[in-house]
């Protein structure tokens, strides 16, 4: 169970960049969402109970947070 998750939260940061890098293009990017989001996202990693802390570890290295 917990490798989907972790592949399903893996896709879903992949996701973010695609869209934070289309708003980079069009300067509609607010870096101080961008902040928050990653503030938001690394802390809902660390909550989850479905992954491992290994896995937590791996997705915050992935990510760069």
């Amino acid at each position: 169970m917990s490798y989907e998750e972790k592949r399903r939260i893996i896709e879903a940061w992949d996701e973010h960049l695609k869209k934070h890098d289309i708003r980079c293009r069009f300067l509609t990017n607010n870096a101080e969402q961008e902040d928050k989001f990653n503030i938001d996202f690394k802390g809902n990693i660390l909550q989850s109970r479905k992954l491992t802390s290994e896995e937590k570890f791996e997705i915050i290295q992935y990510a760069k947070l």
